[in-house]
């Protein structure tokens, strides 16, 4: 099996434990960072020394293979494998806050800061897309600084229309992760039955039609009472 399919596979034989491999992981990352706002608080200015120190962390996990659990079940690999691909995220996040609120407030406000943040993204997906058909397609550091890039788009306090037309699918956005893996999975194996190789514009057709129908789904399921309860 391929390091492809292991991160962004699931094995239907293993249920839902391959999609929701992020639920553990992220209360570790909250439980490890709760403690560190009133610290960093304490230490003004002084918490820039730490920055070179977290920066270090995020690049030595990210740039560094994952420790080998010899006997381990591919569920429990999964999971590890994940979990330590994504941990470099919470180091950038870290190295987010410990920065961001010492920018002037000018700057904080600014659209070149999400302008910014769009370039990071763009780019990181655009060197994962050159690198699609490698030994190793899916590398932790350009997936976890292309949230980071997301992430200052939405820092910034910027409210057009665009953005306020999208909003509202805010809501409905845990649903919409719970429900997608029914039409990706369908497209893709529709795709497959017709014998059409998985190419770029393939992975473009499949986001096209199957963000749009989860919306739908998400929606459709929470306006009901009988199954408002599927969703939540």
């Amino acid at each position: 099996m391929s390091r492809r399919w292991r991160w962004d596979g699931a094995d239907s034989s293993a249920g839902t434990s391959m999609q929701f491999w992020f639920l553990p992981f992220i209360l570790l990352a909250c439980l490890v960072c709760f403690p560190l706002p009133p610290l960093f608080e304490r230490m003004g200015t002084k918490r820039l020394l730490l920055l070179p120190l977290v920066i270090a962390a995020g690049l030595l996990i990210a740039l560094t293979p994952r420790p080998a659990t010899p006997g381990a079940d591919e569920t429990t690999n999964y999971f590890l494998n994940s979990a330590w691909g994504f941990t470099p995220s919470v180091f950038w996040a870290i190295a987010l806050a410990l920065v961001y609120p010492l920018l002037p407030a000018s700057l904080r406000q600014s659209r070149w800061l999400a302008a910014l943040g769009i370039t990071l993204t763009a780019g990181c997906i655009y060197y994962l897309w050159t690198i699609r058909n490698s030994a190793e397609p899916l590398p932790s550091l350009p997936r976890t600084l292309a949230g980071l890039g997301w992430l200052l788009v939405a820092l910034v306090p910027f409210r057009g229309r665009l953005v306020m037309m999208l909003a509202p699918l805010g809501k409905y956005s845990y649903g919409i992760f719970l429900v997608h893996p029914i039409f990706v999975s369908t497209l893709h194996s529709l795709f497959h039955a017709l014998h059409i190789r998985t190419m770029g514009w393939v992975d473009i057709v499949v986001v096209t039609l199957a963000f749009p129908a989860s919306a739908f789904l998400t929606v459709f399921l929470r306006s009901h009472r009988s199954t408002r309860w599927l969703v939540p």
